[in-house]
């Protein structure tokens, strides 16, 4: 058997409007993570709303008022493979309202992918002093997302279309600004890119051929590519904690329970999923001051409600 791929988390941030659903539908279904079918069906909805552009979008914009609005509301997950890794991508809401929801995506990275839309006006909006450029470039490497990708989008609405000079002049502004919060921009690739022609996605375009790739520079090693799907496998590899004993933190409750009563633990849905109803052994209460209590036995979820721990 082949050794098995590491997974890996990425989360896809950056201004509101800037293509990250589209780029990140597209590059799943070049990737082979969607079928045709349902891409052609999602053109046929999408155009009899008068949204023809969001084919790719709706592959993870799923909530109604996502697709009436034509804007990420709450962050969507989809599976996909490449020749390295199993990626989980993380597609993140841009508009400002929505940036609890970015947070909480991006808080489960491994890897951000910021994409900068070149659009006239549209770099400047977003790169300016209220913009979520850069407030979800600063707000990923606050999280501890150290590693960062920057697609530069909309390559095809450049004047002229295609341009260097705007390429080079985002590159030269945005490497700057991510110099100022904490990352070395040796480090991190940037990617000309059309998320909805497909452009530098998995191979090189022909309508770029002054790019000749990009280049990281890091102790780990250094790395080159030209597409987006080979600078997601220079990714490093996350280092994962060992296996340890699960925590949940107790809800407040009053009055306080009684000795031998119930004590009401809230879980993550993770865990949930990794506990069964039926699941017998040993959990250790710890005080704040860390004394460990008696332990209780079993954890057993009553019909509609939180799981319970009952302290013996």
């Amino acid at each position: 058997m082949g050794k098995e791929k590491t997974h890996i988390n990425i989360v896809v941030i950056g201004h509101v409007d800037s293509g990250k659903s589209t780029t990140t539908g597209h590059l799943i279904y070049k990737c082979g993570g969607i079928d045709k079918r349902t891409i052609e069906k999602f053109e046929k909805e999408a155009a009899e709303m008068g949204k023809g552009s969001f084919k790719y979008a709706w592959v993870l914009d799923k909530l109604k008022a996502e697709r009436e609005r034509g804007i990420t509301i709450d962050i969507s997950l989809w599976k996909f493979e490449t020749t390295k890794y199993y990626i989980t991508i993380i597609d993140a809401p841009g508009h400002r309202d929505f940036i609890k929801n970015m947070i909480t995506g991006t808080s489960q990275a491994d890897c951000a992918v910021l994409i900068v839309a070149a659009g006239v006006g549209e770099f400047e909006a977003g790169i300016s002093k209220n913009g979520q450029t850069r407030e979800h470039a600063l707000l990923a490497y606050t999280l501890g997302v150290k590693q960062l990708i920057v697609g530069v989008n909309k390559m095809d609405s450049t004047e002229p279309a295609y341009s260097e000079k705007r390429y080079d002049e985002i590159v030269k502004e945005v490497s700057a600004y991510i110099k100022k919060i904490g990352y070395n921009p040796a480090t991190v690739p940037f990617v000309p890119i059309s998320g909805w022609h497909g452009d530098n996605m998995l191979e090189p375009s022909p309508n770029m051929p002054w790019f000749k790739g990009w280049k990281v520079e890091r102790k780990e090693g250094n790395a080159s590519g030209v597409s987006l799907l080979e600078a997601l496998d220079t990714i490093l590899p996350p280092t994962r904690p060992p296996p340890a004993p699960a925590l949940a933190p107790p809800l407040p409750r009053r009055p306080a329970p009684p000795p031998g009563a119930c004590l009401h633990l809230r879980l993550s849905e993770a865990l949930r999923q990794r506990l069964d109803a039926r699941h017998q052994g040993p959990v250790e209460v710890l005080q704040k001051e860390k004394r460990p209590r008696r332990p209780g036995f079993r954890l057993q979820p009553p019909p509609r409600s939180v799981p319970v721990l009952p302290i013996n």
